[in-house]
């Protein structure tokens, strides 16, 4: 059986916890760089990002979770996960938003408004599901640009044109909503077979 690690310093790890138990998962909540050996994905969730960004520095996460990735390792980084492997934090303050890096893509914190303006919606999602799948949009990161070797696999039109929900470079998905809320675990099987 797989183990999954969740980064279980903020934010909704329980919620991630629930998904991939109920798709046949052994997890393992990540607080430590100890805790990172012999795990077989990584899911790095929904939360306050630059919490998350600071005590993954706090606790000397960063670079061994910069080098599962660049090993190949499966990740899912959902909403402020998402935030945290962008390679740039648009409108960051200098010295400011603590990222991981990783994904080529630049995005724009609560682009799409504030905790009040959060919404559930429907999302085809190419390549994940043969239905629709019910997100939660809660102060999503918007990627405001991809660079080379990212596919997006989803988009939503927030009322300014489409643009990117659901991202895949290589081994890491990206995704600026929530399905761990909900019942539907497609993503979480869709990562977990890229292992």
């Amino acid at each position: 059986m797989k183990t999954i690690g969740i980064l279980a310093l903020q934010g909704d790890f329980v919620e991630h916890a629930a998904s991939v138990e109920a798709i046949g998962r052994q997890v393992r909540f990540i607080k430590s760089a100890q805790d990172l050996s012999d795990i077989d994905g990584l899911i790095l969730p929904g939360g306050e990002s630059t919490v998350m960004g600071l005590l993954a520095e706090k606790y000397d996460l960063v670079k061994p979770i910069q080098r599962l990735i660049k090993s190949g390792l499966p990740t899912l980084a959902t909403c402020a996960g998402l935030i945290l492997l962008a390679n740039k934090v648009h409108s960051q303050k200098e010295g400011g938003q603590a990222t991981i890096g990783g994904l080529n893509i630049v995005v724009n914190r609560n682009f799409n408004g504030s905790q009040v303006n959060s919404f559930e919606a429907k999302v085809v999602a190419r390549d994940i599901s043969d239905k629709p799948l019910g997100v939660m949009f809660i102060r999503p990161p918007a990627i405001m640009r991809a660079g080379g070797g990212v596919e997006t696999l989803a988009s939503y039109d927030f009322g300014h044109g489409n643009e990117p929900v659901l991202i895949r470079q290589g081994n890491i998905v990206g995704a600026s909503f929530h399905t761990e809320l909900g019942r539907d675990h497609s993503l979480h099987k869709y990562f977990l077979s890229l292992g």
